[in-house]
């Protein structure tokens, strides 16, 4: 891996004797890509093969300059995050890390494509934990993002499993007690979340990750599923292969939890023609390989979404009397959604039976 061109203006290099080791000492202002970070480094060298250690501040580092001039970091071009970052680590002979903590800070700004304006204006991103070489375990202390779009406070862990000397998948899990979101273009209002929970893992190979767990839950919002989701090709949309329940509640709730850019069409017809009543319990399995929710309408077969509808109001025909205590069950196929009803109210009429 190179990175060109990187310049220390400012730099200073002290050696000095611990012990029966050597300490090395370094403080450099860095010059990457144009753009100006500060690194400290202290790192403690054994006399024999015993183990390395070794801590490192670095301040002020844009991410941009990182994938200027190399490949390995091009992700991260469009990260408009500078970041501060202290960490200690040992190395055991062999190039081995048996042991690490880290505290990372960041600020600045994230593309995100789904919400009005594309960018995600971040004013702290928090992240600190311990890594264990010897069991291969990350411990994630915390995960807290502070944007003015929202507030989401995250912990967790995962494992490293190795095949070979490869890195073959991660498995593991995060858990949130907090989630406050402000998105527009991505949820019609501001949502709050109380409790999210993911248990899963990633495979490298195929690029898959394998949902075991997860739920999400909100004032009369309840949420879990399971499942899988694989990736594309650069720029294509990601394959889901999901199942699901939503626990009962009343049409205008699941109406402030659905994302917009989520089967927008039927949202928007329920948002437009659906005044009251209850929905659900809901169950959902999807189909969907990877680039097919590139377009902009899903074949029946991709998505599947069915529940029972109570007391429901409202308007089938622009211009007609509203229906009302609504009953009965409804199956949303791709954008095709479709209704058995047990009982109807059209002012005075009543009707039992039907089909839309």
């Amino acid at each position: 891996m190179t990175i060109r061109p990187l310049i220390a203006p400012h730099a200073s290099l002290t050696l000095s004797a611990k012990g029966n080791a050597i300490a090395v000492h370094s403080d450099a202002d860095v010059m990457i890509s144009g753009s100006l970070a500060h690194v400290k480094a202290d790192v403690t060298l054994p006399p024999d093969k015993g183990p390395i250690n070794s801590s490192v501040l670095v301040t002020g580092l844009d991410l941009r300059a990182l994938a200027a001039n190399a490949a390995l970091f091009k992700p991260l071009k469009n990260i408009a995050l500078s970041v501060n970052l202290a960490t200690r680590f040992t190395v055991a002979p062999g190039a081995h890390v048996t042991a690490a903590d880290f505290d990372l800070t960041a600020a600045g700004a994230l593309p995100l494509a789904a919400l009005k304006g594309g960018v995600l204006h971040v004013r702290q991103l928090h992240l600190n934990g311990a890594y264990d070489g010897i069991k291969n375990h990350l411990a994630l202390g915390q995960a807290s993002l502070d944007a003015r779009e929202g507030i989401v406070h995250l912990k967790g862990g995962a494992d490293f499993h190795y095949d070979k000397g490869a890195l073959a998948s991660i498995s593991g899990g995060l858990a949130s007690s907090r989630i406050v979101l402000d998105m527009p273009g991505v949820f019609a209002q501001g949502v709050g979340f109380q409790s999210l929970q993911i248990d899963g893992d990633y495979q490298f190979a195929s690029r898959m990750f394998d949902i075991k767990r997860a739920s999400l839950t909100a004032p009369a919002f309840a949420l879990s599923a399971n499942g899988s989701i694989t990736l594309g090709a650069e720029g294509q949309a990601p394959g889901l292969a999901l199942n699901g329940k939503l626990a009962p509640l009343p049409v205008r709730t699941l109406l402030r939890y659905w994302p917009l850019p989520v089967v927008s069409g039927a949202r928007d017809w329920i948002a437009a023609n659906i005044f009251a009543g209850s929905l659900g319990p809901l169950t959902f399995e999807s189909h969907i390989p990877a680039g097919l929710l590139d377009r902009e309408v899903l074949p029946d077969d991709a998505l599947k979404l069915s529940f029972p509808i109570t007391g429901v109001e409202g308007s089938y025909v622009q211009g007609l009397t509203h229906v009302t205590g609504v009953s009965g069950n409804a199956t949303l196929l791709g954008d095709t959604l479709m209704a058995d009803f047990n009982n109807v109210h059209v002012g005075n009429l009543q009707v039992r039976g039907g089909h839309a």
